[in-house]
């Protein structure tokens, strides 16, 4: 299916910096459905419009929800078994360590169930468990300080229960409506704009390197 989908790492930080209306306009540029889970509006709408901090970016996501260009997914999606395998793949002196929250689960149950064509996660832990499992064991080591066991069979039956994932960042999306011209009234179509961009959803919890901002830029000279 023509569809993305967004956890809710992704979509807070595209909110945040005020790019909201970028993803619209690339929704109508492609003619690609966005869609979220049930679980993923509760943790970026519905949770934080009960916080002063956090109501502003509650606010600019649930309009784009209410204008009907970002849709929610209104089925039932079981993500119980993807949790599960997740939380019980690493373990740090026998105890499991806990990997994703339902809203991440929820994600990757809905991309397999609807067959889209891209999940969209800046959450680097769990893109990690997808991608590079080895590598997440490393990192859980240095965080933790402790030798790390992987439950390989668990391993094995989550990339079962999963398949095969196309994952992108919000930077990766963001940039790709800069290359479309979806910037719009936003921002200028320029290459400092991007660049704005950029560093300012690796501040808010994109993990996108310098390195990557300057190749981004590197490409327009």
């Amino acid at each position: 299916m023509n569809e993305i989908v967004f956890d809710s790492s992704s979509i807070i930080a595209v909110a945040q910096n005020c790019l909201i209306n970028i993803l619209k306009n690339l929704s109508k540029k492609t003619k690609r459905e966005f869609k979220i889970a049930k679980s993923v509006e509760a943790e970026s709408v519905g949770k934080p419009l009960k916080i002063d901090r956090f109501e502003l970016n509650a606010l600019r996501i649930k309009k784009a929800i209410d204008s009907g260009w970002m849709k929610v997914e209104k089925q039932v999606i079981d993500s119980t078994e993807i949790e599960k395998l997740a939380n019980n793949i690493f373990f740090a002196e026998g105890k499991p360590i806990k990997i994703i929250h339902l809203g991440e689960a929820e994600t990757i149950a809905l991309y397999k169930k609807n067959n889209a064509s891209v999940m969209v996660i800046d959450e680097r832990t769990t893109r990690m468990l997808i991608e590079e499992p080895q590598n997440l064991e490393k990192k859980l080591k240095r965080n933790y300080r402790k030798k790390i066991k992987i439950n390989q069979t668990n391993l094995k039956k989550f990339f079962s229960a999963v398949g095969k994932v196309k994952i992108v960042r919000s930077c990766e999306l963001i940039a790709k409506a800069f290359d479309l011209g979806c910037f719009g009234e936003e921002l200028d179509s320029t290459p400092k704009s991007l660049e704005a961009a950029l560093y300012g959803l690796k501040f808010n919890g994109c993990a996108i390197s310098l390195e990557e901002i300057d190749d981004y830029l590197g490409e327009m000279k």
